[in-house]
């Protein structure tokens, strides 16, 4: 499965204590796809240069409550994400999944304490991938009502993608960019983001992949590939949270597990790096060579991607099952990517 991604503006994902979304503003990202590539235009918003984080009038939304939720007047409690689907059990025993959350309000807490409503105006399964939902979101502001991911080009509303857990908003920090398992808390990735762009690539968080080496084999969770593809698509070489590309600078994307596959690039295309759920596992070459601050940043942040840049991208790499088999995840080299040099 391949799709082409091409980016527009700047994005970023917000997390909440119960759900992330992302906004309008500078966070609007339009998208468009085509299948049989995997060339795409990566942004700086996670989801770009922020990791998750929407802001409304200026606030920043901090979360939205799991129980309370309202859906035509029926009370759903403990709303929850199933893969990509809302999913609820009203206080008379009714499940509620999917579309059946239209028309559903929910509260949601910004940082200074105070609150703003949501209402969930349309669901849909993508038409591509039905296993993906896409749920238009509005927040209320005084008397109006507003599209919490904005408006694309075409002037239509920006669907979000529901993902369980919530993401560490800061950077330069040891747990910047970090995916947060937490069972009260769900994230709006807007359509375009860096969360939602690397599930739409199939690397969908709450489904595993199986590695044989021989007679044996392993079954791993696509949660690991999907975080190291949040980190390669915003450049984030430390794992720290802190980006190193801008928007609209193309790379070509793959990996060892049949999802992306290396699409043939023009011959001064670069290799970037190989890329786990902490960071870059070890760096051939900047995504923005030309300006420097990327690699003083990396000496002096985590000079070991630098020391372990040797031999990368070369068939020793832990990046196949016959070199990577036996290591953990959490430092194998899961993604590679190539950039253009001159975006």
């Amino acid at each position: 499965m391949s799709k082409k991604f091409w980016v527009m503006g700047t994005v970023s994902v917000i997390a909440l204590p119960l759900c992330a979304c992302t906004a309008g503003g500078e966070l609007d990202e339009s998208v468009g796809q085509a299948e049989g590539e995997t060339i795409l235009n990566n942004g700086v918003g996670v989801n770009g240069v922020g990791v998750n984080g929407v802001g409304v009038n200026g606030v920043g939304v901090n979360g939205v409550g799991v129980n309370g939720v309202g859906v035509n007047g029926v009370g759903v409690n403990g709303v929850g994400v199933n893969g990509t689907s809302l999913k609820g059990t009203a206080t008379d025993g009714q499940s509620f999944d999917g579309d059946d959350f239209v028309n559903a309000t929910l509260t949601a807490y910004l940082a200074d304490g105070s609150t703003i409503s949501l209402r969930v105006t349309d669901a849909t399964q993508s038409a591509t991938d039905p296993e993906i939902w896409l749920y238009t979101i509005r927040y209320k502001l005084g008397n109006s009502w507003n599209y919490l991911c904005g408006l694309d080009a075409q002037s239509t509303p920006i669907p979000a993608i529901a993902h369980a857990g919530r993401w560490d908003l800061s950077a330069g920090t040891s747990t910047g960019g970090d995916w947060i398992s937490d069972p009260t808390m769900f994230t709006f990735a807007c359509r375009g983001s860096t969360v939602a762009k690397c599930t739409e690539l199939g690397y969908k968080p709450w489904k595993t992949t199986q590695e044989c080496s021989g007679s044996t084999c392993q079954t791993h969770s696509l949660r690991a590939w999907h975080q190291a593809c949040t980190r390669m698509l915003r450049a984030d070489y430390c794992g720290d949270g802190q980006t190193h590309t801008m928007n609209g600078v193309p790379i070509n994307v793959w990996d060892d597990r049949g999802i992306q596959a290396q699409d043939l690039v023009p011959s001064d295309w670069e290799n970037d790096a190989e890329w786990g759920p902490d960071g870059a596992i070890c760096v051939s070459d900047y995504r923005l060579t030309n300006t420097g601050d990327t690699a003083s940043y990396a000496a002096m942040n985590c000079p070991s991607k630098i020391s372990a840049s040797f031999g990368c991208f070369s068939t020793n790499s832990t990046f196949f099952t016959s070199k990577g088999f036996s290591t953990p995840l959490a430092g194998r080299s899961l993604l590679r990517d190539q950039s253009d040099p001159t975006p």
